[in-house]
């Protein structure tokens, strides 16, 4: 209910199953087409090592359209962009891009910045 993904235990404590860890958040994956899910941390390490983006936001706005919003650091090295952008293509070779360079990117109401979410409504 709280959006988080967790790995269930095989410990019992006081008659209920025990969780490993937390691993993610529900919201933080990216849905394919064919129902398998990408989970966010692959997205966000392709932007570790990229000193020329400052900040980034990959939202799923549908099964097939991704937008990805960036805050450029100075100076912009455009190839950089390009190396992230061909190895999402990569494992999502029919969903189209559309990169929008933003002077910030916004906080949820925790605060935080969503890196990867997905606005698709997926029943399980």
């Amino acid at each position: 209910k709280i959006g988080d993904r967790a790995v269930k235990g095989d410990t019992l404590e006081f008659g209920t199953l025990k969780m490993d860890k937390v691993i993610g958040r529900t919201l933080g994956v990216i849905h394919k087409a064919d129902g398998t899910k990408i989970d966010g941390q692959f997205f966000t390490t392709l932007f570790f090592s990229k000193l020329s983006i400052k900040s980034f936001q990959l939202v799923q706005k549908d099964i097939n359209l991704l937008e990805l919003n960036i805050v450029k650091n100075e100076p912009f090295n455009s190839d950089e962009l390009k190396q992230v952008l061909n190895r999402i293509v990569t494992e999502l070779p029919d969903v189209k891009i559309e990169v929008n360079f933003c002077e910030k990117i916004n906080l949820t109401k925790t605060g935080k910045i969503m890196y990867v979410y997905s606005e698709l409504q997926i029943t399980n």
